[in-house]
């Protein structure tokens, strides 16, 4: 968006036109972006914190040029035209350096978010695999006892069944 701009203001300085862009310190997209950012993704990192604080103030000293220079047109002031265009272009470049700085940190953040993201769903995963491992030993182990239970008085009765063909006339209950 700042470059679209700079280029618009200094195009509108070369030739004379009317800069009819959003010229508001508090209303242009970079300052609608900068209240919505979180800063908080930037804490540890002072170079960053540095760069997002300056690139504001590039920011504000690129708008208070356009105002107090919004008259000069190359047609009518050669000399302070062409200052005026190298001011905002040194404006420019400091700004987009901090602001890349600020954007490098911030998707170096996302990678970092991301692989925590995928290291968790890792982690959840295997924690799934040992509970149905852990799961499925415990249900054998309880239907091993279970048959087991169940297989006494099944033994039980196939045992006096057995001493009753061999013709036992009582049988121990």
């Amino acid at each position: 968006y700042m470059n679209q701009w700079v280029s618009d203001l200094i195009l509108s300085i070369t030739e004379g036109s009317e800069f009819t862009n959003v010229t508001s310190l508090d209303n242009c997209d970079f300052a609608k972006w900068k209240l919505a950012f979180d800063k908080s993704v930037l804490e540890g990192n002072k170079e960053a914190i540095d760069a997002f604080e300056k690139a504001g103030e590039l920011h504000d000293e690129v708008h208070l040029l356009y105002k107090n220079n919004r008259k000069i047109t190359i047609q009518k002031e050669p000399d302070k035209a062409l200052d005026f265009v190298n001011s905002i272009t040194a404006k420019y470049d400091e700004f987009s350096t901090n602001l890349d700085i600020v954007t490098d940190y911030y998707a170096k953040q996302e990678n970092i978010s991301y692989l925590i993201t995928v290291i968790q769903g890792i982690v959840a995963l295997v924690i799934s695999i040992v509970l149905i491992f852990v799961t499925t030993k415990l249900i054998r182990v309880y239907a091993n006892r279970l048959a087991n239970k169940l297989a006494e008085p099944v033994n039980k009765v196939a045992q006096w069944a057995e001493e009753l063909a061999l013709g036992a006339t009582e049988v121990d209950f």
